[in-house]
């Protein structure tokens, strides 16, 4: 009688163990399966990741293509320009060379004509009395007032002439500065560290004003240009130094996958082994309890032995 109270309470003991062991082996499911969708949430995150560096990669991509063919369009403007103002500066000074012969022309007649006068109304001071001297002296005298009245003229016209020279010598100045500053921007897109001091420099803008030839046909200011150029570039560094933080991210992503992994295979592995573990308890227990012989019975007290060797149903805990 004795004996099958303890057989009982073996019995029941060890289906106590059995269930915590149970037990524990829910919770290590419950957490894998936990685990498995925090790893597929980070996989759905990383491929959404790599995706968005695509996206950058292809408008990096398209940028560099757009500011190509800004700078070959610019060089095209450049060398328009270029072009155009040579051909004013050109027309320029042809005009104001003509404008400075035809005023020394005019002053040189203007003189030989004074002093025509001059003489002949001299030698008719000479020999007075007769009427034929009478009249030369009205008809000098006439002379005499259209000369006054065209050297009037003449003198007005030299003026307006002088005039049109200095606003053609302000011109031209204009022209050759605007030429100057052409050619250091043109150098600066050439080399843009020698360039940069020198556009850097006061004074080297563009006016805004400046209007080239109708066959240059240009859109936009030059300086306005490299303005746009140069803030397209530094988008271009913005979304290169972004691109490379999401490569670190990405590298990081892929090394926590790694270690979720890694973490998910021992898992299953445990999982495997609990399964395993709980199909054999439920097989005994589902096996009808059956008298053991003496000698078997210190093989299921695992208590009598604690002292000496471990539980063996410790190997079922896991480790939270």
């Amino acid at each position: 009688m004795f004996q099958d109270s303890s057989l009982d309470f073996k019995l029941v003991q060890r289906i106590c163990l059995l269930q915590q062991a149970l037990d524990q082996a829910t919770k290590s499911l419950d957490e894998m399966q936990r685990q498995v969708a925090n790893h597929q949430m980070l996989q759905a995150h990383l491929a959404q990741t790599e995706e968005y560096s695509n996206v950058q990669q292809k408008i990096i991509f398209n940028l560099k293509q757009q500011l190509a063919a800004k700078d070959q369009w610019q060089q095209q403007v450049l060398e328009k320009l270029l072009t155009g103002i040579k051909r004013l500066i050109d027309e320029q000074q042809l005009e104001l060379e003509r404008l400075r012969v035809r005023t020394y022309q005019s002053q040189t007649e203007v003189q030989e004509y004074l002093v025509r006068l001059k003489n002949h109304y001299q030698s008719l001071a000479m020999s007075p009395g007769s009427q034929a001297a009478t009249s030369a002296v009205l008809d000098l005298n006439s002379e005499v007032m259209i000369a006054r009245a065209l050297t009037v003229s003449l003198s007005s016209q030299l003026q307006a002439a002088q005039q049109h020279i200095q606003h053609l010598d302000n011109t031209l100045t204009r022209h050759q500065v605007t030429f100057a500053r052409m050619q250091v921007y043109a150098r600066a897109l050439v080399d843009p560290n020698q360039g940069a001091a020198l556009l850097s420099e006061p004074g080297t803008a563009l006016p805004a004003g400046l209007k080239a030839s109708p066959e240059a046909d240009v859109p936009e200011d030059p300086i306005a240009l490299r303005a746009i150029i140069e803030a397209q570039r530094q988008k271009i560094e913005e979304l290169s130094t972004e691109l490379g933080q999401q490569f670190h991210h990405q590298t990081n992503l892929r090394s926590r996958c790694q270690e979720i992994a890694a973490e998910r295979d021992h898992l299953k592995q445990q999982e495997l082994a609990l399964r395993l573990a709980y199909d054999q308890l439920k097989a005994q227990m589902a096996q009808p309890s059956e008298p053991l012989p003496p000698e078997a019975q210190s093989k299921i007290h695992p208590w009598q032995a604690s002292t000496e060797q471990p539980n063996p149903l410790s190997r079922f805990r896991l480790n939270s």
